[in-house]
């Protein structure tokens, strides 16, 4: 996690600067690390445009009946989902990186180059 101080905590609460020369633990990226993350946010993002995309779609499908445009209902649904689906996706992608999983976080750390 990494505060307005620039302060750094990893799950074992030892905290770092982010000062240039400082020393920090960096976890070797393993499959499980990946399959944790891709399965958080992967479920979430699932889960949250169907459901999303299905009001919407519906809502919209129901709009365009009433106003003799049927037709359209399966086009614009679709429009819907994908936009339904881009927006879900960067929430959530949000929410992932700042998400504390059993043994590790996932910290942005500035370059120091």
């Amino acid at each position: 996690m990494v505060s307005k101080n620039r302060w750094i905590c990893d799950t074992n609460n030892r905290i770092f600067t982010g000062q240039k020369g400082d020393k920090m633990n960096r976890l070797e990226i393993t499959w499980s690390h990946t399959l944790s993350i891709w399965w958080s946010y992967i479920w979430r993002c699932s889960l949250f445009s169907i459901i999303l995309g299905f009001i919407l779609g519906g809502i919209a499908g129901l709009v365009l009946g009433f106003v003799g445009r049927g037709d359209l209902a399966a086009r614009v649904g679709m429009v819907l989902g994908y936009l339904c689906a881009i927006i879900v996706s960067i929430i959530f992608l949000r929410k992932i990186l700042n998400k504390r999983y059993k043994n590790f976080s996932i910290a942005l750390i500035p370059n120091t180059d």
